[in-house]
Parts: C-alpha cells; structure tokens; sequence
C-alpha cells in the first residue's frame, strides 16, 4: 500500500501527498460500501457506526508559522494592493478587523450588519502597510538528523508581477492558502 501511495506523489515532500491519498482511498472504499448497502440491504455499516468507530491520530503533525524579521516591501498604498495584490475589500477588512479588536466581547453578540457598519466606520489613520510576499510553516522533528529539529514543510508566496532587469515582464505569484482558523476540524474546509 505504501508503494502505491508514494507512486502517486511528486517524490517531493510525499509524506502528507501519501497521507492525502490514503484518505481519499478510505473515501472511496466508505462510499462503495454505503452504495452496496443501499443496493442490496445487506448488514455492512452504516454511515454513522463507520463514523463512530476508532480513528487513527492525525498523521499531520501541528506546523508553525514562520515568517522573516522585515517585510519584503516596507511601504505599500492601498491603492497599490488593490492594483497589483488584487485585494479588492483590504481597506473594508482592515477596518472590519479593527472594530472587532477594539470590542472583542462584542462580536458573537452583535450582528453582522453593525459589524459592517462599524468597519466602514472606523477611521484607519494611515494608508500603505509593509507586506511579506513569502510566509513558512515549520514542524518540530526532534528525530530529524539530516533536517535538524526544525524543518520547513510549506511555504506560501504572494508577489505581484515586475519586470526584470531588461525590461522582460514577470508574471505574479499567488499561492492559494486555506488556513484553519477558530478551531476548525483537522481536515475538509470546515473552519
């Protein structure tokens, strides 16, 4: 099984390809079995008691963020991350973010519509902010030899596109993130 799964990676970083792919398997292997029962109504478990039953640890193990000590760019308008980062809403989410720290209690309590009133509402006092085009996540391995304890498992790169020193245009990069927050499940898009 496990030649099958490494067949499938890149042969880069295959230990959470391998452990993707396993998952899936299992996946497909639930709903055959869900298929069969509805077609022959035979005794093999239900949805409910494959649920129920024992699950392995997670094989992900927590990762760290990572991110250097000066930004890649120190001054950017917002302007300027509208045009060239593509982040349309930043002012309006910036500003949604402010009024929910300034009244933290206040959040699960007010309803989205006095949120958004707040946020277009609060006044932000500068208008360019210093950006990382590339952010890590490091696991601890104390096992590690080669690696040491500390390695860097993912990396995500957000630049906008320049042109080099002849003049040659070079396109973008945005990396598409989804980053578990507010104590979301350990896998799918919940959270």
């Amino acid at each position: 099984m496990a030649k099958d799964a490494y067949a499938a990676t890149n042969r880069k970083d295959e230990y959470p390809q391998m452990t993707l792919w396993l998952e899936r398997k299992e996946k497909v292997v639930h709903h055959d079995r869900y298929i069969q029962r509805r077609l022959t109504s035979k005794n093999i478990p239900s949805t409910f008691e494959l649920n129920t039953m024992r699950h392995p640890p997670v094989l992900v193990p927590h990762r760290k963020l990572l991110m250097s000590k000066h930004p890649s760019v120190n001054r950017v308008l917002f302007g300027t991350l509208i045009d060239d980062y593509g982040a349309k809403d930043f002012e309006y989410c910036l500003g949604e973010y402010i009024a929910k720290a300034q009244a933290p209690e206040q959040v699960f309590t007010t309803t989205t519509l006095r949120i958004a009133t707040r946020s277009v509402l609060t006044f932000v006092p500068f208008h360019a902010v210093a950006v990382y085009h590339c952010i890590k996540f490091t696991e601890h391995n104390p096992y590690s030899i080669t690696k040491g304890p500390e390695s860097i498992v993912d990396a995500i790169q957000a630049e906008p596109g320049r042109k080099d020193k002849y003049g040659r245009p070079i396109p973008g990069r945005f990396d598409t993130a989804l980053i578990n927050v507010d104590g979301g499940v350990t896998s799918g898009v919940k959270g």
